[in-house]
């Protein structure tokens, strides 16, 4: 009786690895699908995986040669799978910047001396750690436009620039459209930041948001003018430490005397425009 239940076992354990396989076949296809969307979608190559690999995306997003892919680092339980876009400069840049969102480890580095720019918007520079070798082009790099737009999802910004190639590396597999969406649209804003190009107003105004943005519902240059028009009772934060009702301007803050934007009155420098105020 003990010798018929091993094969009994062994045939029904096979039986489960088959099963398995093809559940995870047929989701592993239903997210590569994801990918190739969005590859057609702005018309971008595919260069096919390996069996449960993802695809790697390659081509030119928005004049500038983009690749999309997944790697992995380390060795059995201790890898790592990330999902790296990456977007090539048409020329080495000079500045080198680090950016990632902040977390118990970078906290403590922080209390220890560790570097951490601060930009004077006090959501961002909570939410972020900022490392470059040119700390007083930071806020020409990060505008406060583009701010706004990686508070929406920090927990998928890890970026970084060296020469000319600029990278965000996010652990784990991204599998929703509008993820990969924002991070290349995000990339994008920061390339032509860094080329020193003009973005158009209607960029600003459109944008993608990652799949979760409930965090931080960062309020852009249209929703400020809604809410003015709509809310004038109490004041409201657009996350640059400005308060968007113009009867709320206390002793707490200052203005700009170049750009005549309202800053936290501990700013050393303008939020808006960068300037010392």
């Amino acid at each position: 009786m003990e010798a018929l239940c091993v094969p009994v076992v062994f045939f029904g354990f096979i039986i489960f690895l088959i099963a398995y396989s093809i559940h995870s076949f047929i989701a592993g296809a239903d997210k590569k699908k994801v990918w190739e969307k969005f590859a057609g979608d702005h018309g971008l190559n595919i260069i096919p995986g390996f069996l449960f690999s993802f695809p790697r995306i390659t081509g030119t997003y928005k004049n500038f040669d983009y690749t999309l892919q997944t790697i992995t680092e380390g060795d059995g339980d201790s890898s790592t799978t990330y999902t790296v876009i990456t977007f090539e400069l048409p020329q080495p840049s000079k500045y080198t910047l680090h950016i990632y969102q902040e977390g118990f480890l970078s906290k403590i580095g922080k209390m220890l001396g560790t570097q951490d720019i601060q930009t004077g918007n006090r959501e961002f520079d909570d939410a972020f750690m900022i490392k470059s070798n040119t700390s007083c082009m930071v806020p020409e790099l990060l505008t406060s436009e583009l701010q706004r737009k990686m508070l929406y999802g920090p927990y998928l910004i890890n970026i970084s620039l060296s020469e000319n190639k600029l990278v965000n590396k996010t652990s784990g597999t991204i599998t929703d459209e509008k993820d990969l969406l924002y991070l290349s649209e995000l990339l994008w804003e920061l390339a032509m930041n860094i080329c020193g190009e003009k973005i158009s107003a209607q960029s600003y105004d459109i944008f993608p948001r990652p799949l979760k943005h409930d965090k931080f519902p960062v309020t852009l240059k249209s929703d400020i003018f809604n809410e003015k028009s709509q809310k004038r009772q109490e004041p409201e934060s657009d996350f640059t430490g400005n308060i968007t009702g113009s009867q709320f301007l206390s002793r707490e803050e200052k203005r700009c005397p170049s750009c005549g934007c309202t800053s936290p009155a501990e700013n050393k420098f303008c939020i808006d425009c960068g300037r010392e105020i």
